[in-house]
């Protein structure tokens, strides 16, 4: 199954807890925008692929989250609040 929680093991780092928490936040965003139905959701909720090859998901060099460029993809919905 798909952890959708960061890691809590006292090994993770605050770097691996912050791209858990972006992983996390771009599952919700996923969820709650009908992505399943969206026109292309490549890699997305998918436990093996980083979510920076996620379609329309782009990152730094050292793999934070810098845009995310879904335009007249289909989405479908409200983005969560705590998101």
């Amino acid at each position: 199954p798909i952890s959708s929680s960061p890691s809590s093991s006292p090994s993770s780092s605050p770097t691996d807890q912050r791209r858990g928490e972006e992983r996390e936040a771009l599952m919700k965003f996923f969820t709650a925008t009908g992505g399943e139905k969206w026109l292309d959701n490549a890699g997305w909720m998918e436990e093996t692929e980083h979510h920076c090859h996620w379609y329309g998901i782009y990152c730094t060099d050292d793999s934070y989250v810098y845009t995310i460029d879904l335009q007249r993809n289909g989405l479908d919905g409200t983005i969560p609040t705590e998101i």
